[in-house]
């Protein structure tokens, strides 16, 4: 009852915040505060954010404000795109709308601009999750932008640590084929530590994200072969696993991983807080079940 008053209370103060920013629309400064509030809320309380987002005026705004030449509100419709396709359910009224958008934006001469529209294509390359039968592009796609993070990571001497941030980010969630390359690539994993040792805390989640995802340390519901025969003789749809992500794969892209010694990155984090430490690495065990699961595997 009282997470309910509280939550009633939030959603009004936001409805009038909101609304009121939504009446001086027409102001470039207010669009990028429209753009940073959604940015933030798809952060937090994702449900109000996309009941705020998934409007006709929010995504006029954002075609306006990709095809502007002000650089500033290019990069923030790019992460507002982000945000919105970061899941399938919840990309698919964006989708349509979102690629060629950050499409146009990857031309940008603004590499600050570029690598955060990259950032979104791999998104929502990724948008399916490991279901493989749902692919939001055509086939090789995804390869082809890891690729393009690749690049982008290789170059330290051209990119900042910030570019190079956004482009691993792009990386944290793509599928079986793009782990297969970063694990038997020596020269991305070594991208990898030297990104951790420039970046710090600005990287911790998106290394951890990424190793998680190599090893398939991440937290799975089980599977009910009975209820997958029965929704396969009702119809419904099943998801499908990727034949790079089975067992036998992850087993073998873990022992890989070990021998190439991938924990360097982990070890160069700095310890935190304890107000604030979600992971404290090294000789200690993480607070995060994933990453507990991804240093047992390896």
């Amino acid at each position: 009852m009282v997470f309910d008053t509280k939550r009633a209370i939030f959603k009004q103060r936001l409805d009038g915040f909101f609304g009121a920013l939504l009446a001086d629309m027409a102001n470039p400064q207010t669009q990028i505060k429209i753009a940073s509030v959604l940015i933030t809320l798809l952060q937090g309380p994702v449900d109000l954010g996309m009941n705020l987002v998934t409007n006709d005026e929010i995504l006029a705004m954002m075609l306006k404000m990709a095809a502007s030449d002000d650089r500033v509100q290019q990069g923030i419709a790019a992460e507002l795109i982000v945000q919105t396709v970061s899941k399938h359910e919840r990309a698919t009224t964006m989708l349509k709308y979102g690629v060629p958008i950050l499409k146009k934006l990857y031309d940008s001469n603004d590499e600050n601009v570029k690598v955060r529209a990259l950032m979104g294509l791999c998104k929502c390359a990724s948008a399916g999750g490991d279901d493989s039968s749902r692919q939001t592009m055509q086939e090789g796609s995804t390869m082809a932008l890891a690729k393009k993070c690749k690049e982008f990571l290789l170059d330290v001497d051209k990119y900042s640590v910030d570019v190079r941030r956004f482009a691993c980010e792009g990386l944290s969630s793509l599928d079986a084929d793009v782990k297969e390359m970063i694990t038997n690539d020596p020269l991305f994993l070594q991208a990898l530590l030297c990104l951790a040792r420039s970046a710090g805390p600005l990287c911790v989640y998106t290394l951890a994200s990424i190793y998680v995802n190599l090893t398939n340390a991440y937290d799975k519901p089980k599977v009910d072969e009975e209820m997958v025969k029965l929704a396969q003789f009702a119809k419904h749809h099943v998801p499908e696993t990727h034949p790079k992500d089975t067992d036998d794969c992850v087993a073998k892209r873990v022992r890989t991983l070990v021998r190439m010694a991938p924990f360097p990155p982990a070890s160069l984090w700095p310890r935190p807080n304890r107000k604030t430490h979600w992971i404290n690495w090294p000789g200690r065990c993480s607070r995060s079940p994933s990453t507990r699961s991804c240093a047992a595997r390896c």
